[in-house]
């Protein structure tokens, strides 16, 4: 394995600033680095860790032998590293208005603090040969200024930016889900969580997710039905099994109702379930075959 794959590191923090790629888009990544036969884009770094270049990285990891190359770049602290990354992306990739949200909010929060600490410094302070007029801004002002918004809408994304954090500390997966767009939510709603009460927010989530409190009374109504099999086909072990198999899931989706009502959830049961029915397709076509093996004029009869 390169040698430098093992020096460089993965901050989970910047790492989860940038959006995260499609499954296509990273397949797509992955196939056009394995044609090339090299990572083309160097890796960006701060000492041994990276700021942009997390997925080119993973590939470079998971083939083991794959030539990259890094570009170092110097930052003062971990803020300046997070707004660096931000305008980064918010130049380079084609985003959603919700990742742009994000990103936008993240930068800003970033470089208050970067601005606070110079103050602190003495660096902006009045009368010193740093006094510029551009220095004299806010910092929402200055960036406002920048990107041709207003103030407002660079303190909006701040909030934004926050409280998808916050949900995602409650719920994880809901921010990647928004910002992708698999959740269609107003900015409005998101930024509702920041004044909710903690017990609140589990439920206000879900209602983001689409999914609706119920009473008992509810579930019940839209539980699975049940369908039991005849005990007089088969052998009564064999029915007991199999009653029993369809009650634990039942059961089971009763007591955990985002599993088939969760959008975020729902892919894994149809995985399980997938699983199962493989398994079973498998199970009857092996006795379907010892059937007409036995049977070889029964399949010509049906």
């Amino acid at each position: 394995m390169n040698e430098m794959i093992e020096q460089l590191k993965i901050d989970p923090e910047f790492e989860k600033v940038i959006p995260p790629l499609t499954k296509d888009e990273y397949h797509q990544l992955e196939e056009n680095i394995l044609d090339d036969g090299r990572i083309m884009m160097p890796i960006a770094v701060w000492d041994d860790i990276i700021v942009d270049g997390h997925n080119r990285y993973r590939i470079a990891r998971e083939y083991g032998d794959i030539p990259f190359s890094t570009t170092q770049l110097t930052f003062a602290n971990r803020h300046e590293a997070i707004a660096w990354i931000c305008k980064n992306q918010l130049g380079r990739r084609n985003l959603s208005d919700e990742q742009k949200a994000y990103l936008l909010g993240k930068r800003y929060s970033a470089e208050k603090q970067i601005e606070k600490q110079r103050d602190e410094n003495g660096r902006f302070a009045p009368g010193g040969q740093n006094d510029h007029p551009e220095e004299k801004l806010k910092t929402s002002e200055r960036i406002a200024k920048e990107i041709g918004k207003s103030e407002k809408h660079v303190r909006r994304a701040e909030q934004y930016a926050q409280a998808l954090d916050l949900a995602d500390s409650v719920c994880p997966g809901i921010k990647k889900d928004i910002l992708s767009g698999f959740i269609n939510t107003t900015n409005k709603d998101v930024i509702a969580l920041l004044k909710a009460d903690k017990e609140d927010l589990p439920d206000m989530i879900d209602e983001l997710r689409g999914i609706k409190k119920q009473d008992e009374d509810e579930i019940e109504e839209t539980k699975p039905p049940r369908r039991p099999i005849e005990e007089s086909i088969v052998d009564v072990s064999m029915v007991g099994l199999a009653n029993m198999f369809i009650d634990g899931i039942n059961n089971y989706l009763t007591r955990f109702p985002k599993l088939r009502l969760d959008s975020a959830y729902i892919p894994l049961t149809l995985e399980v379930i997938e699983a199962v029915h493989d398994y079973l397709d498998d199970v009857k076509k092996d006795l379907l075959d010892a059937l007409n093996t036995d049977n070889p004029q029964s399949e010509q009869e049906s």
